[in-house]
């Protein structure tokens, strides 16, 4: 499901940052077909559990965006 939500927020031209535990092939794919959409994505790997992973997610988002308009939390 939080593909199919992050895919819509795409085509209302919002950019997408995809964080997963184990990046999968979805999220992958989900970053391929936002692109298509126009938007600029990504996807970063990180256990958000661990504090440690937390912090290096945070430095890349400071790297990559500007701002953050939506958190989209998605579990299996």
């Amino acid at each position: 499901m939080g593909g199919s939500i992050s895919l819509k927020v795409t085509q209302l031209g919002c950019n997408l940052v995809i964080v997963e535990k184990n990046l999968s092939a979805v999220g992958e794919d989900v970053v391929h077909r936002a692109k298509y959409n126009g938007v600029k994505a990504d996807a970063f790997e990180a256990d958000i559990k661990r504090a440690d992973e937390v912090q290096r997610l945070v430095e890349f988002l400071k790297q990559k965006v500007d701002s953050i308009d939506f958190v989209v939390s998605a579990r299996n």
